[in-house]
């Protein structure tokens, strides 16, 4: 049995529902990142399939108490310098996995630009993010 917030995206019907109706969201914005980062089982089943439609990187932050097969903390190739991303994932409540996910890339590269947030469940764009130098203070606090 799955986890309830996983049913829409193991389902093949549903998924492809849910990925054309990010792709016509995303696309005005396509020009405006380079990535798509996101986290935890849900995020990548979304992410990848994103990644793959709109022909962009995709980031990989593992959760800190993840056990895998690897140490890295970040998963993506290419890390180059001044690039954007945006952060995909099934929906937004508290922050924490915003907060994390940039964090996390900020830990690997001060360069890279969270520039929006995309919900799947609702099918919402956001382009409020917290701006960098604040992300920075909290992690040096």
């Amino acid at each position: 049995m799955a986890a309830a917030h996983l049913v829409p995206y193991l389902i093949p019907e549903r998924m492809k529902k849910h990925i054309n109706r990010a792709v016509r969201k995303i696309k005005p914005y396509i020009n405006d990142f380079d990535a798509i980062a996101c986290t935890g089982v849900s995020g990548v089943l979304i992410g990848s399939q994103l990644s793959t439609k709109l022909n962009k990187l995709l980031i990989i932050v593992r959760k800190a108490e993840e056990i895998c097969h690897s140490d890295n903390k970040i998963e993506t190739e290419l890390f180059e310098r001044n690039r954007r991303y945006i952060i995909v994932d099934d929906f937004v409540f508290s922050g924490k996995t915003k907060n994390k996910i940039i964090n996390g890339i900020t830990y690997y590269n001060r360069s890279w630009d969270c520039v929006g947030i995309f919900e799947v469940s609702s099918n919402r764009w956001y382009n409020d993010i917290t701006p960098r130098s604040n992300i920075y203070e909290k992690k040096n606090s």
